[in-house]
């Protein structure tokens, strides 16, 4: 996850102080964030740091699912999986979709 988070902050030319201000976060939070010091972060502490990076749409979705499979290797077996299909789901990238299992 940190590096993850490192690629697409400075990606943004943004640094961990400008993250975490845009973030409404500490820079203790970002940066143990890409030190790997936070076992799982939260899918809404991961929203607004997508958000504070400039991410938005699909590929703010698809960091949060990146930042969550990594944590949990085998997320489609942990609330999340992707396939393509229909119903109450939300697009990733052309025929992906990311389906809550809950």
């Amino acid at each position: 996850m940190g590096e993850l988070l490192r690629d697409r902050r400075e990606r943004a030319a943004l640094t961990q102080r400008e993250v975490a201000d845009r973030a409404g976060l500490s820079l203790r939070a970002i940066n143990s964030l890409e030190c790997g010091r936070v076992a799982r972060p939260r899918i809404h502490t991961l929203r607004v740091i997508a958000a504070a990076i400039g991410l938005k749409g699909d590929a703010a979705r698809l960091f949060v699912f990146e930042a969550r499979s990594i944590f949990s290797p085998a997320a489609s077996h942990h609330g999340f999986q992707v396939e393509g299909g229909g119903g109450d789901d939300v697009q990733l990238l052309s025929g992906v979709r990311l389906v809550s299992s809950g």
